[in-house]
């Protein structure tokens, strides 16, 4: 092919010169014809090459992707490796894209070219040495055409390779965000319960242990309720005590266990 490259552009070259010397205008559409065919077959030629060293250059970067993912996969990764994945995956991507669009493209220019030689020979009449010339360019067109898909599809796997990879990554910099912010959550209610609020006498009173205090002290007085409406009714169903003196004595009671309540919640 190379050989073939280095035949075509001289042949481009000679067709140069003899325009520049040629005379007639029918001698000059020849070589203007040959020189577009010639000039055809070198982009084609040339393309072909470039996508070839491009795809096995995708490949290699298809092997890093599938490395990372492995990694992120197994979680065998730190963040500033993750970080640095993620870059590079989304400067790869930017690249492909921007390759697929301009060969995309190309192809389409490539087809309308095909498509409008074709009607210019269908359209006119040539003598054969042109005719072939233009058949010679129409080939050239073709093979270009032909030699995109696999580099085109080439590029398509690969960004869609970057684009499960970013997912995953994303995915993994969620949990670990989500992580991070539960572990701040409870560092933060960590504090607060431990928060001092006042020292008496070298005995440190923190928010922790009011609300500890708090919760002890109105479980006390539910239970002290129930306790004293509990021996008040059998001190009445007995009938060994007056109405006064059972309301008496369940206040007394209901008294001295809030007050045993107290002494507890205040340790």
């Amino acid at each position: 092919r190379r050989q073939r490259q280095m035949c075509i552009r001289d042949r481009l070259h000679s067709a140069q010169r003899q325009m520049e010397k040629s005379s007639g205008e029918e001698n000059s559409a020849r070589l203007t014809a040959i020189i577009a065919a010639e000039e055809a077959w070198r982009q084609a030629y040339q393309n072909k090459l470039e996508n070839n060293e491009a795809t096995q250059q995708l490949c290699t970067l298809q092997k890093r992707l599938w490395k990372y993912r492995f990694a992120v996969l197994g979680e065998d990764f730190d963040m500033e490796s993750l970080i640095m994945w993620q870059q590079e995956a989304l400067v790869e991507k930017d690249k492909i894209q921007m390759h697929l669009s301009l060969h995309q493209n190309l192809a389409r220019d490539l087809l309308l070219q095909q498509d409008g030689l074709e009607e210019k020979i269908g359209a006119e009449h040539f003598v054969s040495d042109l005719k072939n010339v233009y058949k010679s360019q129409m080939e050239a067109f073709t093979f270009h055409v032909e030699s995109l898909p696999d580099y085109i599809i080439a590029l398509g796997v690969t960004n869609q390779l970057i684009g499960r990879f970013l997912h995953e990554v994303d995915q993994v910099q969620k949990q670990v965000t989500f992580g991070k912010i539960a572990q701040q959550i409870s560092r933060n209610a960590a504090n607060i319960w431990s928060y001092e609020i006042v020292a008496v006498d070298g005995y440190s009173v923190t928010f922790g242990k009011i609300i500890t205090a708090l919760a002890i002290f109105l479980a006390g007085i539910l239970i002290s309720r129930r306790i004293t409406r509990k021996i008040h009714a059998n001190l009445r169903r007995r009938g060994t005590m007056s109405e006064s003196a059972a309301a008496v004595t369940e206040k007394i009671i209901h008294y001295v266990l809030i007050l045993i309540i107290v002494l507890f919640a205040m340790r």
